[in-house]
């Protein structure tokens, strides 16, 4: 449903902004002018889109571990001091860090393009309003608000990343066998994982007038890590719980197994020390990311949308310029 809002929304603006920016005299624009444009609006929809969504997932995410402590007190206000410290706006209170990093999301929307094209001119010049056309103000002006929502949107991964990261380092108790608990943070992970993945396709499809080259190869490097990162970052405190726990199992049960080995006469009622011997081979075996097949798959999902996004859009740019454009 956020999918096709975002594309009923960059359709109606582009729509409307089709005149002004077509019709500028009788040179017009370019059509690739027209698709930045609709590529700006589809960028600032999404990311708040995407901003809300997310924290929207993360006050869901602690209902449910809420709903899975019962009537442990203790879990019970750990988990609202964390929800209070976890989410930003408008959910929580605008802090420091929240505001820097819309800041570092403008400072990088101002410098961004200047860099990207430096012969352009100087960063001033660059942002000299009097030769722009409607097309150019609306780039400008669109990228500003987007740099901010970026930040925004970098800064609500991160921190409600590692807030449940901290949160899980202070569950009361993990079941090895039993993942159902931890649930929550891997549809967090994942969340984040699709979310940063939509993102970074858009942004490279800004560079589909260079079509397929080692820059975007560099680029779609980078982004599949963004994205690994991205799933894995709410997931590190369950991580070391497993760890640990699986850890603590393990030394237990060698210890019991090396006992009931040396004892003579046998300590152990027979049939016991094959069931502690195959007990510590599924111990063994529990992965320490808790991911199961499934999740796992949809993880290697996000991380190729970004590649398989830039690919695509670089082959159907070639064959339009091949056999349409040239035609």
């Amino acid at each position: 449903m956020g999918l096709v809002l975002l594309l009923l929304l960059t359709g109606a603006v582009g729509l409307s902004l089709a005149p002004a920016l077509i019709g500028r005299g009788s040179d017009g624009i370019r059509p690739s002018d027209l698709l930045i444009a609709l590529l700006h609006v589809a960028l600032v929809a999404y990311l708040a889109a995407a901003y809300l969504a997310l924290v929207l997932r993360a006050e869901q995410a602690f209902d449910r571990l809420q709903a899975s402590c019962g009537d442990d007190a203790g879990s019970v206000c750990r988990l609202d001091a964390a929800r209070r410290a976890c989410c930003p706006p408008p959910f929580g209170p605008a802090t420091r860090g929240w505001w820097l990093a819309g800041l570092c999301g403008l400072g990088f929307a101002v410098a961004g393009p200047h860099l990207t094209e430096p012969e352009a001119g100087s960063l001033l010049a660059w942002w000299d309003p009097r030769p722009w056309s409607p097309a150019i103000a609306w780039h400008r002006l669109l990228g500003l608000a987007a740099g901010v929502l970026l930040g925004f949107f970098a800064y609500a991964v991160v921190h409600v990343s590692r807030q449940l990261s901290q949160l899980a380092r202070a569950l009361p108790g993990i079941d090895l066998f039993d993942p159902a608990p931890l649930r929550p943070f891997t549809d967090q992970g994942l969340t984040n994982g699709l979310l940063v993945a939509g993102a970074l396709s858009l942004f490279g499809l800004f560079a589909l007038d260079q079509g397929l080259s080692p820059m975007l190869a560099s680029v779609a490097t980078l982004a599949l890590a963004l994205v690994g990162v991205a799933i894995a970052l709410p997931l590190r405190g369950v991580r070391d719980r497993i760890r640990q726990a699986k850890r603590a199992a393990l030394r237990d049960l060698d210890a019991r197994i090396a006992q009931a080995a040396r004892a003579r006469p046998p300590m152990v009622e027979p049939g016991r020390l094959a069931d502690w011997i195959a007990l510590r081979g599924h111990l063994a075996a529990v992965r320490e990311w808790p991911f199961d097949t499934r999740a796992l798959h949809t993880a290697l999902l996000y991380v190729l949308i970004p590649l398989g996004s830039w690919i695509a859009s670089g082959l159907v740019q070639h064959l339009l310029e091949r056999f349409v454009l040239a035609g």
